[in-house]
């Protein structure tokens, strides 16, 4: 054992502070407690997961410097820092399938070279230039730091929409979530550990919600079906409360609501301000639909796809 953790501390695969940090006999016996466990994987599958994406391998890739024991260990000693007694409980959860960490954490504690422990990092897109090349830039940088991304999109404004004066020539959601899922899920992965997370969230009364709903159906044009990208939709109770009653609703433009009420359509309160906004003349009422219509197209991509995820607003707010 002292050969191999001075092995890896040596050539700089593990860090040796955390190392430092407990005693020698301690680490012995963490290391023979979870080795006497005879850990087997329940599968094949189960097994692949581990060394193709958690386990730690050589610089070259061609060797496997971990087994499942000791990355339980390295977690352990890495969180628990300097505590024993929590150090040996959290190796031993991991171990034995009591407790899971998250992926970054789990992959990442006490490697030398690794991306950040954290998980998820939110981001919200502007409906501008300059907003939507930072926010690719930063979900660039947080994936290849190990980062799962959840961004909020309803900002942007939809497919057809006005730029500069100029009327149909806005590209909509679908192209900035492909090129967000080529950069984050493909090119920028997690040290090539494992492919790179993110989520896009939009409003449910943005104009492009059925389109965006047709990104997850298994039978999608490839221009359009998103593999890795995930999908969320954030319901109002508003919208909720219409389906009830089997009415339309009318979906409302982020370049004309900012442009009318100077608030965001990532911020506007639908369920407070809703039937007011669609008094406003200026307020386009060309994209009317069912309610209900929308609800049963979800779920059908759901049954599919297992997507979109779902945010009810207004009651995690309250």
């Amino acid at each position: 054992l002292e050969e191999k953790l001075s092995y890896l501390v040596d050539n700089e695969y593990w860090e040796e502070g955390f190392l430092l940090k407990y005693d020698g006999e301690f680490i012995k016996d963490l290391f023979k407690d979870l080795y006497n466990e005879k850990h087997r994987f329940g599968s094949y599958l189960s097994a692949l997961k581990f060394y193709k994406n958690y386990a730690l391998k050589t610089s070259n890739g061609e060797r496997y410097l971990e087994r499942l024991e000791d990355r339980c260990a390295a977690v352990g000693l890495y969180l628990a820092d300097g505590d024993e007694q929590l150090a040996h409980n959290i190796a031993m959860m991991h171990l034995k399938g009591e407790f899971q960490s998250a992926t970054p954490t789990f992959m990442n504690s006490g490697k030398a070279s690794r991306g950040e422990l954290v998980s998820c990092f939110l981001l919200n897109v502007q409906d501008s230039t300059e907003s939507i090349l930072r926010t690719m830039n930063s979900a660039a940088a947080l994936s290849r730091a190990g980062g799962g991304i959840g961004l909020n999109i309803s900002n942007l404004r939809p497919a057809g929409a006005p730029i500069r004066g100029m009327e149909g020539v806005a590209a909509g959601l679908i192209p900035f979530m492909k090129t967000l899922e080529n950069t984050v899920c493909f090119y920028f992965n997690q040290l090539g550990q494992r492919q790179g997370s993110a989520v896009c969230y939009l409003n449910i009364f943005h104009p492009d919600i059925l389109l965006f709903l047709d990104t997850k159906k298994e039978n999608a044009d490839d221009a359009v079906r998103l593999k890795a990208l995930s999908a969320g939709l954030i319901i109002p109770d508003i919208f909720m409360e219409k389906a009830a009653k089997n009415e339309d609703v009318y979906l409302i433009s982020p370049y004309e609501l900012l442009k009318e009420t100077g608030t965001m359509l990532s911020d506007f309160d639908f369920t407070a301000n809703y039937e007011e906004l669609i008094k406003n003349p200026k307020i386009s009422k060309e994209h009317k639909v069912s309610a209900r219509k929308i609800l049963t197209r979800v779920a059908e991509v759901q049954a599919e796809s297992g997507y979109p995820y779902v945010l009810f607003i207004d009651a995690a707010n309250r």
